[in-house]
Parts: C-alpha cells; structure tokens; sequence
C-alpha cells in the first residue's frame, strides 16, 4: 500500500494558539480529511542557534546541504522532517514589514543549502535546484492583507520563499490575511474556506 501524502506545518509564530497556528491548522485539517498524513512543527519548541555567518557549510562544492560545522542543536532534525514531507505549509507573522525574528533565525540557518566560497563575486547559488515538494505560504497581518505584498511587505514574503527554495519546494499559494487587530483568533468564513480548498489540494 502507497504511504499517504504527508503534509508538514511549520509554525514560526511566537502564539502557540495564535491566528497562524490557526490558519496552517486549517490547511493541515482539509489535508488530512482528504487522507494526507500531517504534523505541525512549532518553531519555538526548538533550539535553534544564532547563524554566526562564517559561511563555513557553504565552502564545500556538492548538491547536498552541509551541516552548520558551529551549532548542535536542533536544526538538523527539523531538517530531516522537512525533507521526509511532500508539502509544506510555513506560516510566520509580518514584524515591522519583515518576518520575526523566530523565522528569520530559521531561515537564516539554511543557508548550507548554497553554495557561496569566500573569493566569488556572486551570491549564493542553490547547490540543488529541484523542487520535489509543494509549499503554502502563510502570511497575515495587522496591516490591510493588500499591504502585505512585494512592495510593503517584501521582507516577510522574501524570506518565506527563501525558506521554499531551499527546502526544494515549489511555491503554488500564498495566504494573505490582515487586520488582525483583534487577541482573539476568529478566522473568516471566507478564510476557512480558501483553507479548506487549499487544503485538499495539498493532499492530492
């Protein structure tokens, strides 16, 4: 028998019951009604070290990510089921027009997916580019949802999609909600909705 589907949230929202917790629940919920196998990762349930930017994973030539030869903490493992998932759905909040700072860190840390020696005159190249898996990028904020673009809010949206590519995902949804100025999590119908749907796409 064919193993499901398996659908990985990656929560990077300091709220644990949070509007994303909500929303990537939403999403994860319609997969798994569809029969796709998910689970949520709560960035803030792991150690995951400050990059200390000493470019030393990304020294070496190859396609395989190198480890961080500074940290021993939890990134590897988060790592392993991020690459055990066929989709992802990433949620994170926009701080000041970028990604917090959780998120930030995590994105951060990916960076042995490139390869970048010292000396080049270029940027970072991805050392695979194949994109085995699909992403959902799940964006709100307190801000109007139309703010939350390219142009306002490019930070956050750059950052996630940073995340997709290295992870080897093609991104095919991104989620915009805003002016969620309310504590208490209440996600529109028409929210829940587009969840649902995006949900069982996930899980095709």
């Amino acid at each position: 028998m064919q193993a499901p589907h398996t659908v990985l949230g990656i929560v990077g929202s300091y709220r644990r019951d949070g509007h994303i917790a909500a929303l990537v629940d939403a999403i994860l919920s319609a997969a798994a009604a569809r029969g796709a196998a998910t689970r949520t990762l709560h960035l803030s349930d792991f150690d995951i070290g400050f990059c200390t930017n000493c470019r030393g994973c990304t020294q070496a030539p190859g396609t395989a990510r190198v480890p961080c030869l500074v940290h021993r903490d939890d990134m590897e493992q988060l790592l392993d089921q991020v690459h055990s998932a066929q989709a992802l759905v990433i949620g994170a909040p926009v701080n000041v027009g970028a990604v917090n700072a959780l998120t930030q860190r995590f994105v951060e840390r990916c960076i042995g997916y490139y390869y970048w020696p010292w000396g080049t005159r270029r940027g970072p190249v991805l050392r695979d580019p194949a994109r085995p898996r699909t992403a959902v990028l799940v964006s709100p904020s307190a801000a109007p949802a139309w703010m939350n673009n390219r142009l306002f809010g490019f930070g956050a949206l750059h950052a996630l999609e940073k995340l997709a590519e290295a992870a080897g995902a093609r991104v095919i949804e991104r989620v915009r909600v805003g002016m969620l100025t309310e504590q208490e999590v209440r996600l529109s119908q028409r929210t829940r909705r587009k969840a649902a749907v995006i949900g069982e796409r996930l899980a095709a």
